[in-house]
């Protein structure tokens, strides 16, 4: 007898995007516009404020968004770490999808991951982004960065931070996540918060699967550092095809990164370079410190540093201190700050 019971579709996995953010409302709005333009909707779109002003929450009351969340932590972090891990806490979504309140995505970004993501043995993605920079000779904006091909989680051991950013490339399962665990706040570390994280989840075991489309625009043109809380709000101001990334097509949005890349490459303009102590670490790092680091947990990288008399959280509190003024420390208690997101969101 022939069974004529339909299959059971298998429903799509809802997706949290967890946008941690700071007193930057302008980019925040756009970073939210790319998010409502993707090809495949979210589940919700929560907003984890950093201590912000209260623009940031007029801003988003302006948002005609039902799937829109906003909680403002109590008390400044200073970066990113704590509000996404915040973030993760609360989620609701079975994917969690990250993105920085200066980044844009372009409109297939969640589709490309999901469809990675359908492997079920898959538990982390991530795309490749275009990091828009400024050509010292003519001051203009240029894609002067792809995103690696090929990297893999041990490639976090070995580079820098910058190797897998920016965070709004990754796409987690949420019980990875939190089995991974929340962000360590930088003031805890020698490596920044997002490098850790990929180490612990290497260590994990996770299945990782890293794909070369370009989905995300970064924007790291000058200025970056300004000194005022606001610090270079208007930076997407700056860049040429950001319009465009927030009107057209993902292909064609696509086709303009690799065209100023194009250009980039011609004009030489020079990439990003980690720190002179940074890359001093690095490359005192082999593949027996690797497995080291793999078999017992302790990170070379961090052994130098200290070593060479460097506190923990010294870069991320150098970058602090020129972006805003402020001085690094170690956020309240997580749980603290999660009990407050919980009992912020279930009031509204």
């Amino acid at each position: 007898m022939t069974d004529h019971t339909p299959a059971k579709r298998e429903e799509a996995p809802r997706v949290t995007v967890v946008i941690a953010t700071y007193d930057r409302p302008f980019n925040l709005s756009l970073a939210i516009e790319s998010v409502l333009r993707q090809t495949v909707p979210c589940h919700e779109i929560l907003v984890v404020g950093d201590h912000c002003k209260a623009e940031t929450a007029e801003v988003l009351a302006g948002i005609a968004e039902p799937r829109l969340r906003y909680v403002n932590l109590p008390h400044r972090c200073g970066e990113q770490s704590t509000p996404n891990s915040v973030g993760m806490a609360v989620a609701t979504g079975d994917v969690i999808a990250f993105l920085n309140h200066d980044d844009l995505w372009l409109p297939d970004h969640l589709e490309t991951s999901l469809a990675a993501l359908a492997d079920p043995t898959v538990d982390l993605v991530t795309t490749a982004a275009g990091i828009a920079l400024t050509d010292p000779k003519s001051g203009m904006p240029m894609v002067a960065e792809i995103s690696a091909s090929h990297r893999t989680l041990r490639d976090a051991f070995f580079h820098p931070n910058f190797w897998f950013e920016p965070i709004s490339t990754w796409v987690v399962r949420r019980q990875t996540a939190l089995m991974i665990g929340p962000f360590s706040p930088a003031a805890t570390l020698y490596r920044m918060s997002p490098q850790n994280w990929l180490l612990r989840a290497w260590r994990a075991g996770i299945s990782y699967r890293d794909l070369p489309t370009v989905t995300v625009l970064k924007d790291c043109t000058l200025p970056r550092h300004s000194g005022v809380p606001s610090y270079a709000e208007d930076r997407f101001g700056l860049a040429d095809f950001t319009d465009l990334v927030l009107s057209s097509s993902a292909e064609t949005s696509r086709q303009a990164v690799a065209e100023s890349h194009r250009a980039a490459t011609a004009a030489a303009v020079p990439p990003r370079a980690a720190d002179p102590e940074v890359r001093e670490a690095l490359a005192a790092l082999g593949e027996a410190e690797a497995d080291a680091y793999l078999r017992d947990g302790v990170d070379a990288f961090d052994v130098l540093l200290r070593a060479k008399g460097f506190a923990p959280g010294w870069r991320m509190a150098r970058l602090l201190q020129s972006r805003t003024g402020e001085h690094l420390a170690v956020p309240p208690p997580l749980e603290d700050l999660v009990r407050f997101a919980k009992d912020a969101l279930n009031d509204r």
